[in-house]
């Protein structure tokens, strides 16, 4: 049959087949390979940041940090790792550039301030709020105890504080890298008489072991 034309146009009823109407194949060709995009959303908490905020929770550290910073007039706001920072305290004491309770990280300067001369100021902080979470309120008479103990056989009230070490004396501002405190003179030598009175006793436990060993190989 004829294409049938109408008087009111000029064009066909039926689409005209042209070149175009058939797509042409594309030569297959290897795209390169993106790597992944990284997400933008923040890591959340590890677990045992999340437990140690709710443990400090519990024993009221954090709630006693919260009360010291708004006592303090400073401005409280999230920070990573479930801590929370306290910004512009108005106090002098403690000396500290920044100092921890509970969860609760508190300076009288600004972070951003702290980290351009102490970059893992906030690791070093986030240790003390885990001694927190396993001493709770005990932690305050211990590291006083501790630090008074430093101090006196060092005359640094950091240097051979356990609590100060296991948080990192290097990160928290307190001594350089490869930098080492002596201790004082009488505790100097009875350290030297300990070290030589163990490696004496080593040697004799050394001594009997080859002995029992070479009476049981003639056995």
């Amino acid at each position: 049959m004829a294409p049938m034309w109408t008087p009111f146009s000029s064009r066909r009823t039926q689409p005209r087949q042209t070149a175009r109407s058939t797509p042409r194949p594309r030569p297959a060709t290897a795209r390169p390979r993106t790597a992944p995009r990284a997400s933008r959303r923040p890591a959340g908490p590890l677990p045992w940041t999340r437990a140690r905020g709710v443990l400090n929770l519990l024993n009221l550290t954090t709630p006693l940090g919260i009360a010291v910073a708004l006592v303090g007039r400073a401005r409280i706001r999230r920070g990573p790792h479930g801590l929370w920072i306290a910004e512009g305290y108005r106090f002098r004491y403690p000396m500290a550039g920044a100092f921890t309770v509970g969860n609760v990280v508190t300076t009288a300067s600004t972070i951003g301030r702290l980290e351009r001369v102490m970059p893992d100021i906030l690791a070093h902080e986030g240790r003390h709020a885990s001694q927190y979470a396993v001493l709770g309120p005990a932690f305050f008479p211990l590291y006083s105890a501790a630090a008074g103990w430093s101090w006196a056989v060092a005359g640094h009230s950091a240097a051979h504080d356990h609590f100060e070490t296991g948080a990192g004396l290097v990160s928290g501002g307190y001594l350089l890298a490869g930098q080492q405190v002596p201790l004082r003179g009488l505790f100097r030598d009875a350290a030297g008489a300990g070290r030589r009175l163990r490696a004496l006793l080593g040697r004799r436990g050394g001594r009997s072991r080859a002995g029992t060993a070479t009476r049981s190989r003639e056995r």
